[in-house]
């Protein structure tokens, strides 16, 4: 193994760690979960499927919120400070998001009606679908 070394150069400078990189112990509890959406099998009452979407609300919320944080975190090592917001685009896209699309934003400071997709539900109840572009100069 020693002649391995020799032959690829052991004494080569260690490489340079990427800035951008988080270690995983900074990783979201949430990260890579999705939230478990209502029963559509089970039979319940309208009361047991009206906690089951809050329930599925506030797990969405979570998870969302969670994201914005660690991506806001990363962009912000990059010395990104600013994004556009992008909407679905659908016909489920709410009011709020539908004037704030293609609009500039700071990750400093958030719009009325908070980030897209940290946890933002929106006027029809379902939880933004949004996202966030960085703005890179």
């Amino acid at each position: 193994m020693n002649w391995l070394k020799r032959l690829l150069g052991a004494s080569k400078a260690p490489q340079k760690r990427n800035p951008i990189a988080i270690p995983a112990d900074g990783m979201p509890k949430t990260a890579g979960k999705r939230a478990r959406p209502p029963s559509r099998s089970r039979k319940l009452t309208p009361e047991e499927r009206e906690q089951e979407i809050q329930r599925y609300i506030a797990e969405r919320r979570q998870i969302d919120s969670d994201r914005w944080e660690f991506d806001a975190g990363r962009v912000k090592l990059a010395g990104v400070t600013h994004y556009r917001w992008q909407s679905a685009g659908d016909s489920d896209v709410c009011d709020v998001c539908r004037r704030h699309n293609g609009k500039r934003f700071s990750y400093d400071r958030a719009p009325s009606g908070g980030h897209p997709g940290d946890g933002h539900v929106c006027g029809n109840g379902e939880v933004c679908r949004c996202y966030a572009e960085p703005i890179i100069r």
